[in-house]
């Protein structure tokens, strides 16, 4: 896949029950152009993707986790929250998606490494 290709779907697989473990991980991605204007200004334009770069990958937990860490050394962004600060923590009809700060960067979106280099440079 290209460099430019982004994940924009996710699915556990495996999971009868929320005690059952997961088995393997469905990934859905594609080359999408980036925005340049608006709210969203630099995130993916998935309305206009390129379709004929649309690829499924499937992965295990284990693969899942390497994933997960060269994605936080190349972008140096926080893996669970994917940079933002903020995690979904539910959903609801009435009120949306609720966030609160994520405990894993300390709500600043960057990699440990990247936090602690900040505090104390």
């Amino acid at each position: 896949m290209p460099p430019e290709w982004d994940a924009y779907e996710w699915e556990a697989i495996g999971r009868e029950r929320a005690s059952d473990t997961t088995k393997l991980i469905r990934v859905v991605g594609a080359v999408a152009p980036i925005k340049t204007r608006g709210k969203y200004k630099g995130h993916p334009n998935w309305d206009k993707l390129e379709k004929d770069t649309i690829r499924t990958a499937y992965f295990t937990p284990d693969e899942h986790e390497a994933w997960l860490v060269q994605w936080e050394q190349k972008t140096g962004k926080c893996a669970e929250c994917m940079g933002s600060g903020e995690r979904s923590v539910g959903w609801s009809a009435a009120g949306g998606t609720r966030y609160k700060p994520c405990e894993k960067c300390g709500a600043t979106g960057k990699t440990a490494n990247e936090a602690v280099e900040k505090v104390f440079s």
